[in-house]
Parts: C-alpha cells; structure tokens; sequence
C-alpha cells in the first residue's frame, strides 16, 4: 500500500519540505513522490488533466491532484508534513470495511473551510456550481457544527475510484471550467500567488480544496474513519 507526496513545481524543496518528506516513511506505507518529472506516468488516458492546470499556482496544482489520485488510484496522500505516526491499522480496517470508504484524522478547530468566503466572480461555489449567499452561508455554519465528525484536509486514504473521490473530482473539473478563461487573462506567475494581488490572480487558498472535500466529508459522516495520526502543523514551511 503506498502514500502520495506532491510536489508540482520545479523549485527545490527547503529543508523543512525535505524533513516533512522523510518522515513519510512512518506511516508504514510506500512513499511516491509526484513530481512533474513522473506526473505523466500517473495520468490516465481516458482522463487527461485539464487545461487550466499549468495556469494555476504550485498550491492549487497540488489540490486538483490529490482529487485525481484519489479518484483514479485510491490509497494515501498527505501534504508535505511531517507525518506523526503508523497508518496500517487504519488503513486496514478501511480496506476490509464495507462501511468504510476512506480514513483521515478528526478535523481540527480552524480547519474546515468557509465556503461563504471563497468568491469567484463574486459568487460561492457548492460542489462545483454557483450558489446563492445563503445557501453557502447555512453549508459554511452546518460544517463548522459538524467539525468533530469530519475528516481533516490534509492527509487520507482512499479506496479507488469511490462515488466520493468522483463528486469530490467533478467538482474540481467544474471548478476549473469556470476559472479557465480567467486563467487565461491572469495565469499564476509566482509561486506564492494569492487572490487581489498584483497578477490578479483569480483562485481563492480554499476554492480548488477545502471547500469541496469539507462539503463531501460532512455529507459522508460515518464513512470516514477518523483514526489517522494527524501531520504535524508548525515547522514545515
């Protein structure tokens, strides 16, 4: 069983990224690194990647990934962390489960992500479309109540190819249709960028992620077990 690390630039890892990535070995499952040297050899052909990802900035390269891998490839993926602990007993009991589909750590309090803030073109997105304030309003406050009970968004394992991963999936790809021909106009151009900065840069931190896995977590509590080590969150940049 293995564990995915993504690194879609190609600027050299600091030293903390590095530390964050040796320590992967701790989960007791195979480290893969992807990179853009080896990317191609991932993607499968009936499904290329979109044409907005060379566009988008290294972060949110890293977010449509994991939505890929996950889907079309299942097992783990953790951010560039370090990782605190074994993943096995976990991971096991998710595979030989008919309830369970997936396994992370409980979310932490901050983590779940606020949809009703994450504008583009001045509009909220649920799952991949368009919605009014409102509704994105009642989703953000339900998914801060149900925080306790919701997978974390930056480590997990995954079955292959489960409804989960593919609505979690087609949201990118909805996503990106939208903010494709706004790519075109301002495609990221440094590694840190940000929405309102000088490149206009149109993807808000939490628009190619957090909003759609949060959203799928809370609508798939009780499938989810919640026993992953969680990474550790200070010293990794």
């Amino acid at each position: 069983m293995h564990i995915f690390g993504m690194w879609a630039g190609d600027n050299p890892m600091n030293a903390n990224r590095r530390r964050g990535w040796e320590s992967f070995g701790v989960t007791g499952l195979e480290p893969i690194l992807i990179t853009p040297e080896n990317l191609n050899e991932w993607v499968v052909p009936e499904e290329p990647l979109h044409p907005a990802y060379p566009l988008l900035r290294l972060l949110h390269r890293v977010d449509y990934l994991r939505a890929y891998f996950m889907f079309h490839h299942g097992g783990g993926y953790a951010d560039i962390k370090p990782q605190t602990g074994d993943w096995t007993a976990a991971v096991e009991r998710v595979a030989s489960s008919r309830r369970f589909i997936a396994a992370g750590y409980r979310e932490i309090r901050g983590g779940t992500a606020l949809i009703d803030r994450n504008l583009v073109q001045g509009r909220p997105f649920v799952l991949g479309r368009p919605a009014p304030m409102w509704k994105a309003q009642l989703i953000t406050l339900a998914m801060r109540a149900a925080r306790p009970l919701m997978m974390g968004n930056g480590a997990y394992w995954f079955k292959r190819q489960t409804p989960f991963a593919r609505k979690w999936l087609d949201a990118i790809y909805q996503r990106l249709d939208v903010l494709h021909p706004l790519l075109i106009k301002n495609p990221a151009r440094e590694i840190r960028e940000y929405v309102g900065g000088p490149s206009g840069y149109p993807v808000p931190w939490a628009f190619m992620h957090g909003d759609v896995v949060s959203y799928m977590s809370m609508r798939n509590i009780g499938r989810v077990l919640l026993d992953l080590p969680r990474p550790q969150f200070t010293d990794y940049l």
